[in-house]
């Protein structure tokens, strides 16, 4: 028995024995998994990190996508709406003028048969008298049966006399008209002083003057005298009457605000010697006629005509001078309350012509009167002058195109078939307001404008006009 419990008892220590280096073997196993498992949960970690990192990335780029998407979907519609705009007030543009041409066109076609008729007295024998003339004009080629329409043109006014539209049948009876319109003279007295002229529209009267500058311009860069133009006979709106022949003579006519001739008699004196056949000056401050500055501020061979500011003699003020061998007469004209004026009647060669000086005073405001008084004295002297040259200081800006003062100036102008020649700074303020306006065949060949503060704090505008000495044939 005891053999055999110590046979058990051994086979029991051995049987701890293998426990042992089981649960020795169990333990390093355990630590061996814990250790693995550790290992695996670091690395669980570590991705649920970069994935977490991986998601803001994500969403980050997506909104950077997003809005980078919304920023070129704006741009491309700006960019996009931008163009078409660009398109379309191109095309809206070119349909505007398209439709102005052809309107224009349409506009010249239905004038070709009118001719305007100025300076004819109001009456009820409208009819009658332009019948009369249209009959003597053409010898009696057309009368009444190839005249449409007579009319007056704008409302009836007690101080300005409506010009007359007519209409024709056919364009060539109109340009018969005008072809001979140099019979008017031998009309008979009831109907002289009247003018004619084409029916134009504004931008026809606009290229005209411009033509009329450009071919007197020509004509002054023409050193040896022999390039003449005829400024009525070759314009594309209708044939005119009046040549000019190369026997002409050369007249410079200066226009200078001076403001006060008393503290610059050696200035005048010294422009008039230089070469001037005509000097108009305004605010001369003389104060009495024949003051003795006016009269020691001319030099030899010279003559002149001035006016003296009635209610305030110290101020204002107006003189002529001109070379004493021409032959003139003084225009007595009425006294104006909006500007003061002052009238010759020249003659020289077989030309002859009524230059006016006017100054309106800047200090005044610019008044409906004043156009009114400007409008009374051109019917004035039109009525007995067939070429008007009114130079002076109107004291209006005419380079405002806008400004209805400048607007209704060229009414004016227009009215009288008058043209200004100053398109320039006078004055050192910046303004134009020393204008130099002509009937539009008066044969101004050219204008000079000096700098301002020469002589005065206006500029000087000389003008050089060519004239005939013998009757062209």
């Amino acid at each position: 028995m005891e053999g055999n419990n110590d046979e058990i008892i051994k086979k029991i220590e051995k049987i701890e024995e293998n426990n042992d280096e089981i649960i020795k073997k169990i333990e390093d196993l355990h630590k061996s998994t814990t250790a693995g498992i550790d290992t695996i949960k670091l690395i669980i970690a570590e991705n649920e990190l970069k994935q977490t990192l991986l998601d803001y990335s994500e969403k980050k780029l997506c909104t950077e996508i997003n809005n980078l998407k919304s920023e070129l979907n704006k741009t491309f519609a700006s960019v996009v709406g931008s163009e078409v705009k660009k398109s379309v007030d191109s095309i809206n543009l070119e349909v505007k003028n398209v439709s102005k041409t052809i309107n224009t066109v349409i506009e010249s076609k239905e004038r070709e048969t009118n001719m305007i008729v100025f300076r004819l007295k109001e009456g009820d024998a409208d009819k009658t008298s332009i019948e009369k003339i249209v009959k003597h004009m053409t010898k009696g080629t057309c009368d009444q049966k190839n005249i449409v329409k007579i009319y007056r043109l704008g409302k009836k006014s007690d101080i300005i006399t409506r010009p007359i539209l007519i209409k024709f049948d056919d364009g060539k009876n109109k340009e018969l008209v005008l072809r001979n319109s140099h019979r008017l003279k031998s009309i008979g007295d009831d109907l002289t002083g009247i003018g004619l002229s084409h029916d134009l529209t504004s931008e026809q009267r606009t290229e005209l003057k411009q033509l009329v500058s450009s071919a007197k311009k020509q004509e002054s860069e023409d050193k040896e005298g022999k390039c003449y133009v005829y400024l009525q006979e070759n314009n594309k709106f209708g044939p005119g009457n009046k040549k000019y022949n190369t026997n002409k003579k050369m007249v410079r006519i200066g226009l200078l605000n001076v403001r006060s001739i008393n503290n610059k008699v050696v200035d005048v004196y010294g422009m008039i010697y230089d070469g001037l056949d005509i000097l108009v000056l305004c605010e001369t401050w003389h104060g009495t006629e024949g003051n003795i500055s006016v009269r020691l501020a001319m030099p030899p061979g010279f003559t002149f005509v001035d006016f003296v500011r009635p209610h305030d003699p110290g101020y204002g003020g107006l003189v002529i001078y001109f070379r004493s061998d021409l032959k003139y007469k003084k225009i007595n004209l009425p006294l104006f309350s909006k500007f003061e004026a002052l009238a010759i009647r020249l003659k020289i060669g077989i030309d002859q012509f009524c230059l006016i000086a006017l100054y309106r005073p800047g200090s005044e405001q610019t008044t409906s009167l004043f156009f009114e008084e400007l409008i009374s004295m051109l019917e004035f002297i039109k009525m007995s002058e067939a070429h008007v040259v009114l130079m002076g200081d109107f004291n209006i800006y005419v380079k405002k195109r806008d400004s209805p003062f400048t607007l209704r100036l060229h009414e004016i102008l227009d009215m009288f078939q008058l043209v200004n020649h100053v398109n320039q700074q006078t004055h050192v303020s910046g303004g134009t307001l020393d204008l130099v306006i002509c009937s539009q065949d008066f044969p101004i060949l050219n204008t000079k404008i000096d700098p301002c503060s020469v002589y005065s704090d206006h500029s000087y505008v000389g003008v050089r006009v060519a004239l005939n000495q013998v009757r062209p044939k």
